[in-house]
C-alpha cells in the first residue's frame, strides 16, 4: 500500500478510480474513489468514495487514505 504524492500546487496523482483504505471510528474501509474536490475551510482535498457493492461511503480526506496497489496491472501490460 502507498499513499497519493502531494506537491506545492496540489495532488501529484490522479485519484479516480483509486481503490482506498482507511481507519474511521476503529473499523478499516475499503472502497472506491469517483471524485475529487478542495475544501476550502479547512483546507484539504476530499476524496468522495463509494463501497464496491455501489453504496456510498461519503467523503474521506486524501491525506487519510492509503492506496492499494495493483501489481498484476503492470505486470499483464503489452511490450511493444
Amino acid at each position: 500500500m502507498t499513499r497519493f504524492r502531494f506537491g506545492r500546487w496540489g495532488m501529484l496523482d490522479n485519484p479516480i478510480g483509486a481503490d482506498v483504505t482507511w481507519q474511521q471510528n476503529g473499523r478499516k474501509h475499503l472502497a472506491r474513489v469517483y471524485d475529487i474536490y478542495r475544501r476550502e475551510t479547512p483546507q484539504a482535498y476530499m476524496l468522495r468514495v463509494r463501497y464496491f457493492n455501489g453504496e456510498d461511503a461519503g467523503e474521506v480526506a486524501a491525506s487519510a487514505v492509503e492506496v492499494l496497489v495493483r501489481e498484476y496491472e503492470a505486470a499483464n501490460q503489452p511490450t511493444a
